[in-house]
């Protein structure tokens, strides 16, 4: 259980994804305050720092992040410097780049749940600005869409790439005779699904270890789609708005202006994916999906089931890749191996998911055990008729 104050839980929540301060139920957010717990026990430079003092370095740094996406690694070290000063931290101490820049990550893994260490190396030697550098964990040739652009759809596809996309997945979809959950997946092949906190890793299926990290913060993403959502529909507005004023001021219009990019780096279409992607792997509908959880991963199944008419369900249980467009890749990586034959014996007798196969096995096992038995009954008998040749019984 986190030590921080009931008030610095709600206003850290608050400044972060801008929650409703009425509105935040913490036993929802239990998670998330470990989180903030595990980076700050999790390095020697950290151990020292009082919980709440963290915490409100967390917010000012979020809170500079926020006003201005594209800061560079620098502007965020000498913003943190500011605020160690300002809370009375001893200053000499932080002067090292190496202690900030460990702080900043910390405070990126708790704020956005990605691994910093993915982000484009660039950001790293100084040049590059915050959001671009998030951005690429995702899409690493591209750099972060203006909210003028975001109208676009920024995983709109090529015609070509769809054209492939949707062939490959209505052959995985035809092949399919149970659906891919995560409760079918553990029951019926041999992957290990493991639970991250690291969006960027979610559904990174490690074919050689058969491991699947799955990002099941629910809340988290409810609360960051929404947050994107109520941006982008202010900056439509305004957008509106500076339309309507260049048809009087037309050379106002026409002046330059920087990107107005989003506060939050992460697109928005991956986040929604990524809650798709867990409807997909855990159907509420499911009562397997529910033992699943039950099992696996309690407290995501108390909010799935307390927050169910928020979980965009589908009526069908049938899996859908065509809805995918940046998880696509990893799903169908996963769907081959969700679909061949299983390769041990810990499986093999379970999994009926193609009859005609399953049963052509299990009666050809049987056949085998059947002549091998009768074959070694034969050999026995064989040699007891032979032993009585030889040895006839006297008298």
């Amino acid at each position: 259980m986190s030590q921080l104050l009931y008030q610095t839980k709600v206003y850290m929540l608050h400044v972060l994804y801008e929650l409703e301060v009425h509105s935040i139920n913490l036993e929802e957010y239990l998670i998330f305050f470990e989180i903030v717990d595990k980076e700050k026990s999790s390095s020697e430079d950290f151990k020292t720092i009082p919980i709440e003092t963290f915490a409100t370095i967390i917010i000012r740094a979020v809170e500079q992040m926020k006003s201005d996406p594209s800061a560079t690694r620098p502007d965020i070290r000498n913003g943190l410097v500011d605020t160690i000063r300002v809370i009375g931290l001893e200053h000499t101490d932080w002067q090292d780049d190496a202690k900030l820049d460990g702080l900043i990550d910390s405070i990126l893994r708790i704020w956005l749940m990605v691994e910093p260490i993915h982000m484009r190396a660039a950001w790293t030697g100084d040049q590059q600005a915050l959001c671009d550098s998030v951005y690429s964990i995702f899409f690493p040739t591209k750099s972060a869409p203006s909210f003028e652009a975001s109208g676009e759809g920024i995983l709109a596809n090529e015609d070509e790439l769809a054209t492939i996309r949707a062939e490959e997945s209505a052959n995985i979809q035809s092949r399919m005779t149970h659906d891919m959950t995560a409760a079918n997946l553990k029951r019926l092949t041999k992957i290990k699904i493991y639970w991250t906190r690291s969006l960027n890793q979610n559904l990174e299926f490690d074919t050689e270890y058969r491991l699947l990290p799955i990002f099941g913060h629910n809340r988290w993403l409810f609360d960051t789609t929404r947050m994107v959502k109520k941006w982008q529909e202010e900056q439509l507005i305004q957008k509106r708005q500076r339309q309507s004023t260049s048809v009087e001021d037309p050379e106002g219009s026409n002046s330059p202006r920087s990107r107005n990019l989003p506060p939050f780096p992460i697109p928005l279409e991956v986040l929604e994916e990524a809650i798709k992607a867990l409807n997909f792997l855990l159907p509420p509908y499911s009562f397997k999906t529910v033992v699943f959880l039950a099992k696996e991963n309690n407290s995501l199944e108390e909010f799935r089931t307390k927050h169910y008419d928020e979980l965009g369900n589908r009526t069908s249980g049938k899996v859908r890749f065509k809805e995918f467009v940046y998880y696509h890749d990893r799903l169908v990586e996963l769907a081959y191996d969700f679909l061949n034959p299983p390769k041990d014996w810990g499986t093999v007798w379970r999994d009926y998911r193609n009859p005609a196969q399953y049963w052509t096995f299990w009666l050809g096992l049987a056949i085998f055990i059947a002549i091998l038995v009768f074959g070694v009954l034969s050999s026995v008998l064989a040699g007891v008729q032979v032993y009585y040749a030889q040895h006839p019984p006297s008298g």
